[in-house]
């Protein structure tokens, strides 16, 4: 079993008990879910050589699960963080090959929410079931918009990317795309009388190690891969802590809309990484 991240921020909800919640109002729900971050890949777990400020502030004002355990590998925890059940019980055993797959007859928290009436949209990867019946829309999502695999081959401008079931193409880097793409559902959902829940999963910084560069007019990966190369890091590392920069990037963006809506106070944030990470420039003393 691998450690991994897990910060949860109740917004703007005193865990004193000085502030009452209202039983009568639905709070909105955010799960956010990296692929492959490893527990030891962010700055408030004493990271001195990585960059990630916003992570390092949610982590200072959530609740941390400093004891928590996952499947080492993707789809199992998936399945488990879907359902509440040990994954093989799911009818899922691998991470491919169809082994990566939920049985038809599992309840998830996307189909409880539903019924309770909240909205609910995954932005980014699935990892569950790839065919018809045992996609993200018939599993409880209203909305989707990300890739079924494990793993997508384009990070720059992705092309193995769908939108409630039909093909897109993406023309940002992937990060970004996602994120907007929630930003979005979550502007759209907060003029609602509905709550929502919405579930981010990024691909980052899952394998291929891919972050634009100048080579596609994106020169922010060329000046995050020479900062890491400088600070000693191997250039497979570097790649690694430049795509987990960009989510922490991408998280404050999120968190500020949140702040400019008006709704963090009434919104539960949830953070996780899926596994163990793959990066080896700083480990914690922990196993890969």
């Amino acid at each position: 079993m691998c450690k991994k991240n897990i910060l949860i921020c109740i917004c703007g909800l005193a865990l004193s008990g000085s502030t009452r919640i209202n039983q009568n109002i639905k709070l909105n729900i955010i799960l956010i879910l990296t692929d492959d971050q490893g527990w030891w890949e962010m700055g408030a777990h004493g990271n001195t050589t990585i960059e990630t400020p916003f992570l390092d502030q949610f982590s200072k004002e959530s609740v941390n699960f400093s004891h928590y355990y996952a499947a080492p590998v993707c789809s199992p925890t998936r399945a488990g963080m879907m359902t509440g059940r040990y994954h093989l019980r799911t009818g899922l055993y691998n991470t491919r090959f169809g082994g990566d797959v939920i049985h038809t007859s599992e309840i998830t928290i996307a189909d409880l929410l539903k019924k309770e009436g909240y909205r609910t949209a995954l932005f980014g990867k699935w990892h569950l079931g790839k065919h018809h019946d045992y996609q993200p829309n018939q599993r409880g999502f209203d909305e989707f918009m990300g890739h079924y695999s494990g793993h997508i081959e384009h990070y720059d401008y992705p092309d193995q990317l769908v939108h409630n079931g039909e093909p897109v193409e993406g023309r940002k880097y992937v990060t970004d795309l996602f994120t907007d793409a929630a930003i979005d559902f979550i502007k759209a959902e907060s003029a609602s009388p509905r709550p929502f829940f919405c579930y981010l999963a990024y691909n980052a910084p899952h394998s291929p190690w891919v972050v634009g560069t100048s080579h596609d007019r994106q020169e922010r990966g060329d000046v995050l891969i020479k900062k890491y190369l400088d600070r000693g890091l191997s250039m497979r590392d570097a790649r690694i802590y430049a795509m987990v920069e960009i989510i922490d990037e991408n998280l404050g963006k999120l968190f500020r809309k949140l702040d400019e809506m008006g709704i963090a106070e009434n919104t539960i944030v949830i953070f996780s990484g899926d596994n163990g990470g793959v990066s080896s420039h700083y480990t914690a003393e922990l196993k890969n």
